[in-house]
């Protein structure tokens, strides 16, 4: 396994990825043989995503996790680490909160990927985002973390999201937020950066939609 010393590209579209549609686990003592804890990170999506996505973790750290499918959703696969460094290094060295989304507070550490904004909001779009004709959207279930998601975008690239707005609702309550991006100015300018880090699959394939 190989721990980066360093931020990169590659990295910071990972956050991005693990951060919109994964979670790293909290420790738990594992079932079998009644001692010792289980870690993991998990990352759910489409099957080809998820290849995409472990290519990256196998170039990155050297550590490429397994893809199970996933059988409360249909076409939906996910990938899964059991690796107490890569747990340690995304929660201790990266700052990302153990649980699922609704359980803690969101992720703070903006600074870490302040090189790389436009890695790291590929990472988000193509896990947690949509890319249409009209708009770009980054969907969340914490309205605090799109806001601070809206300010960096702003201070780093000086893009101009709208929002937080309600995206969804349940039974009456608020389940989730989106900010969103409408002047095709700004849609072009943000889509034609990240095609050009051949990093991004939503938004390569909106680029040669729309030119």
């Amino acid at each position: 396994m190989r721990i980066p010393l360093a931020m990169n590209g590659e990295l910071a579209y990972l956050i991005g990825v693990v951060i919109g549609d994964g979670y790293v686990s909290k420790a738990a003592r594992r079932k079998s043989h009644g001692a010792g804890y289980y870690w993991k990170i998990v990352v759910t999506g489409p099957y080809d995503y998820l290849v995409r996505i472990q290519g990256l973790f196998c170039g990155v750290f050297g550590v490429c996790g397994g893809l199970v499918k996933d059988k409360r959703k249909e076409n939906t696969w996910q990938l899964r680490f059991a690796n107490l460094i890569l747990h340690r290094f995304f929660t201790r060295v990266l700052g990302l909160p153990q649980g699922r989304k609704t359980e803690h507070r969101p992720w703070s550490r903006f600074e870490l990927v302040r090189s790389f904004p436009t890695h790291f909001l590929a990472g988000l779009i193509d896990s947690d985002g949509y890319v249409g004709e009209r708009y770009i959207a980054i969907v969340q279930k914490q309205f605090r973390f799109l806001y601070r998601i809206k300010r960096f975008a702003n201070e780093t690239l000086r893009l101009e999201f709208r929002g937080p707005l309600i995206n969804r609702k349940q039974n009456g309550s608020v389940v989730g937020w989106m900010i969103s991006i409408y002047s095709r100015k700004e849609r072009m300018r943000l889509l034609r950066a990240i095609a050009e880090l051949k990093i991004g699959k939503k938004t390569q394939q909106t680029v040669k939609a729309q030119g």
